[in-house]
């Protein structure tokens, strides 16, 4: 499960605060626990802030300039809130942010690939590229959900 950096209230437009967002995944893990599953939290896609490709076609000669500070794409405590709340609730987390961002910066492109397809979404074949790394994130937990379902 994720959680988006970006939750709203349909009513106001405005973000839910992250009291409401924990409140919610203290809830939601405990039932999907109770009903035998047992979910992963993954941290939120850092936010470039820009529609990407438009960014790029602006400056491609500086497609650096589309980057953004770590600081800047990454709600630090809406990340620290579904960790904790993972934590919590006993259920493993993944946060992907070091994947997306460097110590200082989220770019737009790694190596020779595009990472977002627009504002927020990130394109096919980064997380293709990504693929791996989630695999083996997450192999080991759910290799050892399956050893637990299976002994019982």
């Amino acid at each position: 499960m994720t959680n988006s950096n970006r939750l709203t209230d349909p009513a106001t437009g405005q973000p839910f605060a992250d009291s409401i967002v924990k409140a919610g995944n203290a809830t939601l893990i405990p039932k999907l626990q109770g009903m035998g599953i047992s979910p992963i939290v993954i941290t939120d896609t850092p936010y470039p802030g820009t529609d990407v490709p438009i960014c790029l076609s602006k400056a491609i000669k500086n497609v650096g300039s589309c980057a953004v500070s770590r600081d800047k794409g990454i709600r630090a405590n809406r990340q620290q809130t579904s960790i904790d709340v993972a934590v919590e609730n006993n259920a493993q987390y993944l946060d992907i942010s070091n994947w997306v961002c460097s110590l200082d910066t989220c770019p737009v492109i790694t190596g020779n690939l595009l990472m977002y397809r627009d504002s927020h979404h990130l394109t096919t074949t980064y997380v293709q590229f990504l693929t791996p790394l989630i695999d083996a994130a997450v192999t080991p937990y759910v290799d050892g959900v399956r050893s637990r379902i299976s002994a019982s």
